[in-house]
């Protein structure tokens, strides 16, 4: 369980600094681009099968056992379902990855004796702003393109994310002193 928390950290906090230097690249000539990225379903199939399949664990041992047998299958059809249906999937997936993620956050850290104030908080909103997304994902693309044209807002939504980003590292550090 430790390592599969500690490989999660690391890709979260890949994750926000990827997103982070993506921010930093947005310019008022590129702000078109902030569309086609939360509308790219490509990139949205494979986030949303990454969240899909991070649900799976948590259902199996809730679910009745003919349809545990059947939750893998069923990532992929609901996979494909919303690539052919959902608009801006991309969006939504990220937001789909930012709640289960926030659970798994808080669900290993309090499992592995690492939680702290700052971390529950950090997860708190983590899974407020997944659900914001997800109800509402064109407010992404409003972001990424409020981001390109203020270099102000560009600025404190990159603070946010490397706010994240420390929020994944000092937990990351926490559960490696604890490990020793």
């Amino acid at each position: 369980m430790t390592v599969c928390f500690v490989i999660g950290l690391i890709a979260a906090m890949a994750a926000f600094g990827g997103a982070a230097f993506g921010v930093l690249r947005l310019r008022p000539e590129n702000a078109a681009a902030a569309g086609r990225f939360c509308r790219n379903r490509a990139l949205g199939a494979v986030l949303t099968a990454a969240a899909l399949a991070l649900c799976v664990p948590q259902a199996e041992p809730i679910a009745w056992n003919w349809l545990a047998t059947l939750l893998w299958p069923l990532v992929a059809v609901f996979t494909v379902l919303c690539w052919r249906y959902l608009d801006m999937l991309t969006a939504r997936a990220i937001a789909g990855l930012l709640i289960i993620g926030a659970y798994y956050f808080v669900n290993f850290a309090f499992f592995l004796h690492v939680s702290s104030a700052v971390s529950t908080a950090a997860a708190l909103g983590f899974g407020v702003i997944g659900i914001v997304v997800s109800a509402k994902p064109y407010l992404m693309r409003d972001w990424l393109e409020k981001c390109a044209s203020s270099r102000r807002a560009g600025r404190w939504s990159v603070l946010l994310m490397a706010a994240g980003f420390a929020v994944c590292g000092v937990t990351l550090a926490m559960l490696l002193r604890v490990a020793k």
